[in-house]
Protein backbone atom coordinates (compact mmCIF):
# COMPACT_ATOMS: atom_id res chain seq x y z
CA UNK A 1 0.00 0.00 0.00
CA UNK A 2 1.45 3.32 -0.79
CA UNK A 3 -0.89 5.37 1.65
CA UNK A 4 -3.66 5.11 3.44
CA UNK A 5 -7.28 5.93 1.56
CA UNK A 6 -9.51 8.34 3.10
CA UNK A 7 -13.15 8.39 1.72
CA UNK A 8 -14.66 11.16 -0.18
CA UNK A 9 -11.78 12.83 -0.55
CA UNK A 10 -10.04 13.66 -4.37
CA UNK A 11 -6.97 12.52 -5.20
CA UNK A 12 -4.75 13.64 -8.29
CA UNK A 13 -2.80 10.33 -9.34
CA UNK A 14 0.09 10.33 -12.21
CA UNK A 15 1.85 7.66 -12.97
CA UNK A 16 4.90 8.01 -14.79
CA UNK A 17 6.24 5.00 -17.21
CA UNK A 18 9.90 5.33 -17.79
CA UNK A 19 11.19 2.85 -20.60
CA UNK A 20 14.83 4.00 -20.67
CA UNK A 21 15.21 3.28 -16.99
CA UNK A 22 12.30 0.57 -16.69
CA UNK A 23 10.87 1.92 -14.00
CA UNK A 24 7.89 2.94 -12.89
CA UNK A 25 7.14 5.86 -10.64
CA UNK A 26 3.48 7.04 -8.35
CA UNK A 27 2.60 10.23 -7.39
CA UNK A 28 -0.21 11.45 -5.31
CA UNK A 29 -1.11 14.48 -5.05
CA UNK A 30 2.23 15.74 -6.78
CA UNK A 31 4.15 13.86 -4.01
CA UNK A 32 6.57 11.11 -5.12
CA UNK A 33 5.41 7.62 -3.22
CA UNK A 34 6.80 4.61 -4.95
CA UNK A 35 9.32 3.94 -7.89
CA UNK A 36 10.11 0.08 -8.93
CA UNK A 37 11.24 -1.51 -11.90
CA UNK A 38 8.87 -2.74 -14.27
CA UNK A 39 7.11 -6.27 -13.45
CA UNK A 40 8.34 -8.09 -16.60
CA UNK A 41 10.32 -11.86 -16.78
CA UNK A 42 12.05 -10.13 -20.45
CA UNK A 43 15.48 -10.39 -20.74
CA UNK A 44 15.27 -7.47 -23.46
CA UNK A 45 14.58 -4.33 -22.36
CA UNK A 46 10.52 -3.57 -22.79
CA UNK A 47 10.17 -0.46 -25.51
CA UNK A 48 6.69 0.53 -25.46
CA UNK A 49 3.18 -0.71 -23.59
CA UNK A 50 -0.28 -0.92 -25.63
CA UNK A 51 -2.93 -1.42 -22.66
CA UNK A 52 -3.38 -0.09 -19.52
CA UNK A 53 -5.34 -1.77 -16.96
CA UNK A 54 -6.41 1.04 -13.83
CA UNK A 55 -8.82 -0.71 -11.34
CA UNK A 56 -10.25 0.67 -7.93
CA UNK A 57 -10.09 -1.34 -4.35
CA UNK A 58 -12.85 0.61 -2.86
CA UNK A 59 -16.27 -0.88 -3.59
CA UNK A 60 -19.09 2.10 -5.52
CA UNK A 61 -15.95 4.64 -5.52
CA UNK A 62 -15.90 6.87 -8.63
CA UNK A 63 -12.67 6.87 -10.84
CA UNK A 64 -12.56 9.81 -13.30
CA UNK A 65 -9.21 9.51 -16.27
CA UNK A 66 -8.17 11.80 -18.16
CA UNK A 67 -4.58 12.54 -20.20
CA UNK A 68 -3.85 8.85 -20.58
Amino acid sequence: MLMEYEANKWYNIDIILDFDDQRASIYVNDVGQKSASFFTQRKDKLLSGNALSIYGLSPDSVSQFRNI
